[in-house]
């Protein structure tokens, strides 16, 4: 160790924006930046990830955010003759109607 004792500074994450965007512009490495600053290398960079991946999930691209599904859920229509002695059975690239009855095997449902 040489002696020097780091300080601990709480910063927000504004605060932590700004700093980043200061390196991004400053044209040295991650490791002469941080010196200069008096930043630890390790907070600097996890501080550059957890930005990066905020502004990627609320980019204009809509990367990482919810968006409402085009699948709606419906009940599907079993035909009348079919309901005691059916199965249905479904996933998301289909639904199939077995039936128990040996006239009629798989039908695919809309």
């Amino acid at each position: 160790m040489n002696g020097a004792k780091r300080v601990t500074v709480r910063r927000s994450a504004e605060e932590w924006r700004a700093i980043v965007s200061r390196f991004e512009g400053s044209g040295q490495t991650r490791k002469q930046f941080c010196t200069a600053e008096n930043l630890a290398p390790s907070t600097f960079s996890l501080w550059r990830r957890k930005l990066r991946r905020s502004e990627a999930g609320s980019g204009a691209n809509g990367a990482g955010r919810f968006v409402e599904s085009p699948w709606s859920i419906a009940a599907p229509v079993i035909p009348a003759e079919c309901h005691r002695s059916c199965n249905l059975t479904s996933s998301r690239s289909a639904r199939t109607l077995e039936s128990r009855q040996t006239t009629a095997s798989n039908i695919l449902l809309p």
